[in-house]
């Protein structure tokens, strides 16, 4: 990002000290940063854990599964849909690794004021399978749901510039390094999802239910009569 000061954004990791009937001897975060030239800089704490490798599942109802030790990295989870002042008036969403595959997640960062997706991930582990390729795809949905740019940053591939259609503007290729520059929309677009999320899925489904139930019981009644 260039402007009047250089902006990045980068992950890391950000610990700090727990409360005093913590299990822990401190909280680890996933963490996006936001840093200028000036030394300023912004955090962002990765929300979205991925089960049996940055969390336990279930571990806030059951605090004895902290001391249950399957290799993973045992994140405290963050709680806030944080977003990162960019340049020239931007406003940035991150979403760190997989957390861009879950729609409404996305959707509540960009009533926060997104007005651009900031995706950092790790894709290593997927190696060259078919799983790179899908993640990638899931987020450019998120952007077609939303009307808004997209900045990808994955260090094995796929990095890309998505506009808020989902039209690919720049990309890199699986475990080819390379630097990608280029321009994309800032504007949002004002799309049905972001207004009204998952509710008339639920509801159709609702309705759904309801036509089969009332076709088992008039079946039933007919049955009965007979």
């Amino acid at each position: 990002m260039e402007g009047r000061h250089r902006r990045t954004t980068r992950g890391k990791s950000h610990w700090e000290k727990p409360p005093e009937n913590s299990a822990y001897r401190y909280h680890v975060y996933n963490t996006a940063l936001l840093l200028d030239t000036l030394g300023h800089f912004k955090t962002y704490f990765k929300a979205k854990l991925v089960p049996f490798s940055e969390a336990m599942p279930f571990e806030g109802l059951f605090p004895i599964l902290s001391r249950v030790n399957l290799g993973e990295a045992d994140f405290q989870r963050g709680v806030e849909h944080t977003t990162f002042d960019l340049n020239e008036g931007m406003v940035g969403g991150p979403l760190v690794c997989y957390e861009v595959i879950f729609p409404d997640f996305v959707r509540r960062r960009v009533l926060a004021g997104a007005t651009v997706l900031v995706n950092i991930t790790n894709d290593g582990w997927f190696g060259k399978s078919t799983a790179a390729y899908h993640h990638a795809s899931m987020a450019r949905m998120r952007c077609i749901e939303n009307g808004v740019s997209m900045i990808r940053s994955a260090n094995s591939g796929f990095s890309m510039l998505v506009d808020p259609y989902g039209r690919v503007l720049g990309i890199t290729r699986l475990y080819e390094r390379s630097i990608l520059t280029g321009e994309i929309p800032t504007g949002r677009v004002q799309t049905l999802y972001t207004r009204f999320g998952d509710w008339p899925v639920a509801l159709s489904g609702f309705l759904l239910f309801i036509a089969v139930l009332l076709g088992v019981v008039g079946r039933l009644r007919r049955v009965h009569r007979s």
